[in-house]
């Protein structure tokens, strides 16, 4: 019985689960401003823009409002909650899971969308906790304006991201961000014959597919329309960010499973024996 407790022992010894897996970043998305460049100065139109409201923002359906929406999954617990903001009042949600982790998602400075700013926080943690993940998605609406004829204008908002991941290698844990920025032009809402333009900057914490374990950017995104009409033309232009965050159950590598599988097959065959023994 000592020699089979031994070798079941060195048989369990052979796996070692690694470091337990974690993620977790930072997401802010903002700081709305814009230039205008006079593409006939000989006109005598001065370049110009201004902000109007929606012209049926419709309230009841939050597709062009600024809305927002935070979820999780521990295990087999789950829970999804969207809300469209009202007013100038800043939306704040989130849940706290403890020591599971945490998602936070704020859209700030409604009162003008030069203050507009869209803040994303998550963290997973697996520990005891099963599989845990995160995410958030945050919208800040659609802004009108209007732009004077033969005018280019060239929106920017400022993007920064700050992550990283804590597990060994080979662990199942990642970052991800995908934030958009638009720019539409045309009778809103209908968005039949409208003209735009759109930039997409992802950014990943991922060394299981090639991305970086810690990335910490700060980047410009940028969209512009040039109008060519001598008249002003109607416009949108929004921008928007999407994270999500994962950290799995540690699984055991390959090679530390092959050696755990040999161990018990030693210990199953020297069982064998000791009962061929007894039977004879």
């Amino acid at each position: 019985m000592k020699i089979l407790a031994a070798i079941l022992a060195i048989a369990l010894a052979a796996w070692q689960p690694p470091a337990l897996a974690g993620a977790s970043g930072r997401v802010t998305q903002g700081q709305l401003s814009y230039t205008l460049v006079d593409l006939a100065p000989e006109d005598g139109i001065a370049p110009s823009l201004v902000f109007e409201p929606l012209p049926n923002p419709g309230p009841v359906d939050p597709v062009n409002m600024a809305h927002g929406s935070v979820r999780y999954a521990v295990g087999d617990d789950s829970r999804f909650v969207e809300q469209a903001a009202t007013g100038t009042d800043p939306l704040v949600l989130g849940y706290d899971l403890g020591s599971a982790g945490a998602i936070t998602a704020r859209l700030d400075g409604r009162g003008q969308p030069a203050t507009q700013r869209l803040t994303i926080e998550a963290s997973a943690n697996p520990g005891e906790h099963g599989d845990v993940q995160v995410g958030s998605w945050m919208y800040v609406g659609d802004m009108g304006f209007t732009l004077s004829a033969n005018t280019r204008v060239e929106f920017s908002t400022t993007l920064h991201v700050q992550a990283g991941v804590t597990g060994a290698a080979g662990t199942n844990e990642w970052f991800q961000s995908a934030s958009w920025m638009y720019l539409m032009m045309g009778h809103f809402p209908d968005t039949t014959g409208f003209d735009w333009d759109h930039e997409l900057v992802t950014v990943h914490a991922d060394p299981a597919w090639g991305a970086p374990r810690d990335v910490d950017t700060t980047l410009t995104m940028t969209v512009a329309y040039d109008n060519t009409a001598l008249e002003g033309q109607y416009g949108t232009v929004s921008f928007n960010t999407w994270v999500n965050a994962m950290a799995a159950q540690p699984v055991p590598e390959p090679a530390a499973l092959s050696m755990m599988f040999a161990g018990l097959l030693v210990l199953g065959g020297t069982r064998l024996r000791a009962r061929s023994r007894l039977r004879s």
